[in-house]
């Protein structure tokens, strides 16, 4: 599928967003009939919408980040994030 037919799909996110939620109080793994073009327009919708957000928040100081940090440790030092770990709840 090349870029100008994938931005051609034309779906009505509405309709499958009610169709979703039609069985939202049905027994776990109940399946919802979507096509493809359904699935791939929609795909494409929540990707446009994501590319039109901004990459970083912009957050006042000061800022608590708490949590368990065992994991993201590393990337919070290599990207400089000053932050205290803690297993107190707020």
């Amino acid at each position: 599928m090349n870029h100008e037919n994938a931005n051609a799909i034309d779906i009505d996110v509405d309709k499958i967003i009610d169709k979703l939620l039609e069985v939202k109080d049905k027994k776990p793994g109940k399946q919802v009939n979507l096509t493809e073009n359904e699935i791939k327009g929609l795909c494409l919708r929540a990707r446009e919408v994501f590319i039109s957000q901004p990459m970083l928040l912009e957050l006042n100081a000061p800022l608590k980040i708490c949590g368990n940090f065992c994991k993201i440790q590393e990337i919070l030092i290599k990207y400089k994030v000053i932050y205290m770990a803690s297993t107190q709840i707020y």
